[in-house]
């Protein structure tokens, strides 16, 4: 006798089908089979630190092509970055990009000619320009050369991994029992791959593979809203954008600031937009803050 694994009653050993849940039963090497939550599937294990060789091998390539003048591209108006609220009426945007560029090339030709250097150099030396243009341009500064540095990779590291699993459920049938080299071949299919940057991608498709061996067979219970949500995305971006670019209509169309729209601020309409849904997780709106970006691009957004 074994037991169901579906429902725990006890049935025959040869049994392909449970005469008490009715479930198709997994093959015999399946035997030892797990059925875990979407969330589960998803979540990284308790105080997971990415492996340290594929932390510096990111590090290595960013820091190789860095040094050979992506440094630069720190001083471009940032796409869906940075711009500081606080002084909006006091500085023109071109003031402020004129500073930033002026800073970066001061502490690229100071310094050691790494982002970590850089940014040590920054810390050190901004206090040379007294005003508020140049006060924000050094901040904007940090966080566009922190996305160099080895912690700020080890937390996207992290984030594109959850991602990665949890999209890896959007191309697994609901309820669905299937053998580890099945699974394991749905991770190059999954959707986020293509969102995940190309220094990251080998490294966190061998790692996810890695997480997701640790513990299969699986049998994955996942409700069928979650694949569907992905459609859903499409249309809520689409809402979330339409709301954006209707409290930015209170700017005057003349200020450079109007087309401009922070991170963060995506993010707090996404919580939103969403905090009353228990199918979106942290992956899920982060997928959806990239889709409002896209959309207020459209719209001429930054």
């Amino acid at each position: 006798m074994k037991k169901c694994p579906y429902c725990a009653e006890l049935i025959q050993d040869e049994a392909v089908l449970c005469r008490y849940c009715g479930k198709n039963l997994p093959p015999k090497g399946d035997s030892a089979l797990r059925i875990i939550t979407a969330d589960e599937f998803c979540k990284l294990p308790a105080n997971y630190k990415p492996p340290t060789n594929d932390i510096e091998a990111i590090y290595q390539e960013q820091l190789a092509t860095f040094q050979q003048g992506k440094w630069r591209e720190c001083a471009l108006p940032p796409r869906h970055g940075y711009i500081p609220r606080h002084y909006l009426d006091r500085v023109s945007l071109e003031e402020f990009l004129v500073l930033k560029e002026e800073m970066l090339r001061k502490c690229w030709e100071e310094s050691d000619k790494t982002p970590d250097g850089m940014i040590d150099w920054l810390w050190a030396n901004h206090s040379r320009w007294k005003n508020i243009a140049a006060s924000d341009a050094f901040t904007a500064l940090c966080i566009s050369l922190g996305s160099f540095i080895r912690s700020t990779i080890s937390s996207l590291y992290n984030r594109y991994l959850e991602n990665l699993l949890e999209s890896v459920l959007t191309v697994i049938p609901s309820e669905s029992v299937m053998s580890s080299s099945s699974i394991l071949e749905s991770v190059e299919k999954a959707p986020a791959v293509r969102e995940i940057p190309e220094v990251y991608r080998s490294t966190l498709i061998a790692e996810a593979k890695r997480l997701i061996s640790m513990n299969t067979p699986y049998k994955v219970r996942k409700a069928a809203s979650l694949a569907e949500l992905m459609d859903e995305i499409d249309n809520l971006a689409v809402k979330i954008a339409g709301l954006l670019d209707k409290r930015h209509k209170k700017f005057s169309s003349n200020s450079p600031y109007s087309f401009i729209v922070e991170y963060t601020e995506i993010q707090k309409a996404v919580g939103e937009a969403t905090k009353n849904d228990s199918r979106f997780s942290e992956g899920t709106r982060a997928d959806l803050c990239l889709q409002v970006g896209k959309e207020l691009k459209k719209r001429n957004y930054m």
